[in-house]
């Protein structure tokens, strides 16, 4: 009964310190968030505040979606073609990307689609050459 009796006491004694531990953090939080108020600075994500920040949250305008034509589909196809064939050891994927932005579902189908014009491939991934 003794060593349980002392394994209790060293148990109460550590969550006494641990508590203690507790509140002196507290004090530590609740002394610099009334200093930050008074500096006039935004509280960090996640800070324990009574009261919420004086700046309003703003929001963004989600980019509204351009919808293209079935004629300036076709002209880019054509450019992208016309960019291709000027280059004769084959153009990647992320030179056409940089040029004319994102392709999609993927520059083969945009091309065979809107173009006319099968493009053959070589490599794979990252790797991919674009051949007219």
């Amino acid at each position: 009964m003794r060593t349980q009796n002392g394994l209790v006491k060293a148990i109460d004694a550590a969550i006494a310190s641990l508590v203690s531990q507790r509140r002196s953090l507290d004090r530590q939080i609740d002394d610099l968030e009334s200093k930050r108020k008074v500096l006039g600075g935004k509280s960090p994500r996640g800070a324990r505040t009574d009261e919420g920040d004086d700046q309003p949250t703003v929001h963004r305008a989600k980019k509204k979606r351009i919808r293209r034509s079935p004629e300036q589909l076709k002209a880019l196809a054509g450019e992208i073609v016309e960019f291709v064939r000027a280059k004769k050891d084959g153009v990647s994927g992320i030179e056409i990307k940089k040029r004319f932005g994102a392709i999609l579902p993927s520059t083969k189908d945009f091309v065979s689609k809107f173009g006319g014009v099968k493009f053959k491939s070589t490599g794979a991934g990252i790797r991919t050459l674009y051949f007219a």
